[in-house]
């Protein structure tokens, strides 16, 4: 079990195997290409929002067509006024332009591609979730993963996924079992220690969903005071000694 002080890292590792099953899935799936795997969806705590760049293009377009609107209606009342001249004919070439009258256009396709940029994140992060239980070693005997599989057909991908990859790549499949277990007994040993607090925690609990999985679990255990919450402190315990056996003074050669 590696020290949970590493959480000052926040290490991304189990992000990168769950991105490289992704891709693997997808190969060897024959249905989309590797390349649509999005290395900026990350396995955190939350759903992915729109990228700010989107967000900019489409106010931008709202920001367009409301000024075109603006000047649809101050034409309409300098009309019903009997006004003429210099105002009346700007507001008339405006309103004529290219650009104002394609702003309704601008308008549907930044929606569109906002709609669509979602979309594509948000099936993924859901696949990856999948993914991420099945490695966690989360079955349909969960009633979590159950109802969760049930509702969203993209988390039930991500377990099939696992599951076909433990048949036609085992060792990589066999990796990505491991960073989430090194990501699980971290988020043991955290909680078993008392280090659940301060700003590095904080941020590899958000920032890593198998940490943030085992944390959780391990405060209800300790809430309990169960027999899990038992199994928990030994098994911290154990690795410890470990690695205080590994760390010991080292025999010189004569």
């Amino acid at each position: 079990m590696p020290n949970p002080t590493s959480n000052s890292t926040a290490p991304r590792h189990v992000d990168h195997v769950v991105h490289d099953l992704y891709r693997a899935a997808l190969e060897t799936g024959g249905v989309d290409p590797p390349s649509m795997v999005r290395d900026d969806v990350r396995l955190d705590d939350s759903r992915p929002r729109a990228h700010d760049d989107t967000r900019e293009r489409l106010e931008g377009a709202h920001h367009v067509l409301e000024g075109y609107e603006r000047y649809e209606m101050a034409h309409t009342v300098a009309a019903a006024l009997g006004v003429h001249g210099e105002i009346t004919g700007a507001i008339g070439e405006l309103a004529a332009s290219p650009a104002t009258t394609a702003a309704g256009m601008l308008l549907v396709a930044a929606h569109d591609f906002h709609e669509g940029d979602m979309d594509q994140a948000t099936a993924q992060y859901d696949r990856m979730r999948g993914m991420l239980a099945a490695l966690e070693g989360r079955t349909m005997d969960d009633p979590g993963v159950k109802s969760e599989a049930k509702r969203c057909s993209a988390f039930r991908a991500g377990l099939h996924d696992v599951q076909r990859l433990e048949v036609e790549r085992p060792a990589m499949v066999a990796t990505a079992r491991a960073e989430v277990a090194r990501a699980r007994d971290d988020g043991y040993a955290s909680v078993a220690r008392g280090l659940d607090h301060g700003p590095a925690f904080r941020q590899r609990y958000h920032a890593d969903l198998a940490f943030h999985h085992a944390v959780d679990h391990a405060r209800h255990a300790r809430t309990e005071n169960g027999a899990a919450w038992g199994q928990i402190q030994a098994g911290v315990s154990r690795a410890r000694a470990s690695l205080e056996d590994a760390a010991g003074p080292v025999a010189l050669r004569a």
